[in-house]
């Protein structure tokens, strides 16, 4: 059977209906500032005259978008490219030319994790955010109205997050909401002068006793619940990495590439969640 398109294919492939995959490529290249994000790598980037010429900067960053997007290996990339059409458009991208190899994309994350880049974006869109009204700045981890994400520590698995408090507070925050495993933060050294009302959750055990019937002081669970609704914020962020982009577990070995990784994934939720926030503005008006 022979492959060559006939006259009706090639009259519907300019009618048919956008698939998912587009649309969420169009929302991405009209939400994400491009030019800002390009301002970070190129100093790093190389220069055309020094050995094979370089694809463009911009191509090769909308490539790595699209891995974060989609959780591709470098090799899955690859191949994507040549097979989809929608994210070879999205990175500018013609057949008729050569298109980046796995290892090109490989050297360009490589390139990101060498220079922290990952975290000078993530730093560059959060004040973009923050200019165009989008990010309030008075909250620590997540903005509790937005969800939007201020600030990640990435640690080894075996590090206790007690350990992390006192490198996130910046001194003006009113109350800290946290769960049952931060019980003994307030009575550590480096919080002890810290003056805000903690609103720790309860342990487990101490919870379901209060939820046993009949209940006989309402107020108290009323209160965990309370507690619980907060603490629900911080989690929506892992929610749009975990599910909408696909990441379940780390790909590299090693804490600079994971948290280059991490870093470049909370850049594009925080984009992400923009995006859906517009689009809710947009409906209710």
């Amino acid at each position: 059977m022979s492959h060559q398109l006939t006259f009706a294919d090639s009259e519907f492939s300019s009618k048919r209906r956008q698939t998912r995959k587009e649309i969420f490529l169009s929302r991405m290249e009209q939400i994400l500032p491009w030019q800002n994000m390009v301002e970070v790598i190129e100093p790093f980037y190389p220069k055309a005259g020094n050995g094979r010429r370089p694809y463009p900067l911009e191509t090769m960053l909308r490539i790595h978008c699209m891995q974060h997007w989609y959780n591709l290996s470098d090799g899955a990339m690859e191949d994507a490219l040549y097979e989809i059409a929608s994210m070879r458009l999205f990175a500018r991208l013609s057949l008729d030319s050569a298109l980046p190899d796995r290892t090109t994309i490989m050297n360009f994350r490589h390139l990101l994790e060498q220079h922290q880049l990952a975290r000078q974006l993530f730093k560059t869109i959060n004040r973009w955010l923050a200019e165009a009204g989008v990010m309030m700045t008075q909250g620590t981890l997540v903005d509790a109205k937005s969800g939007l994400t201020h600030s990640l520590v990435t640690t080894a698995a075996n590090e206790h997050d007690l350990n992390q408090p006192g490198n996130l507070l910046h001194g003006e925050e009113q109350f800290v909401s946290a769960d049952a495993g931060y019980q003994v933060a307030p009575q550590r050294e480096e919080l002890a002068e810290v003056d805000v009302d903690w609103l720790i959750a309860e342990r487990p055990g101490k919870v379901r006793t209060l939820k046993q019937h009949p209940r006989k002081n309402k107020t108290a669970i009323n209160i965990e619940y309370m507690k619980a609704s907060i603490r629900a914020r911080v989690e929506h962020p892992f929610r749009i990495i975990k599910r909408q982009f696909g990441f379940v577990k780390a790909r590299y070995k090693g804490l600079l590439k994971n948290d280059n990784q991490l870093a470049m994934l909370f850049t594009l939720a925080n984009l992400f969640r923009a995006d859906q926030m517009i689009r809710q503005w947009e409906r209710s008006h």
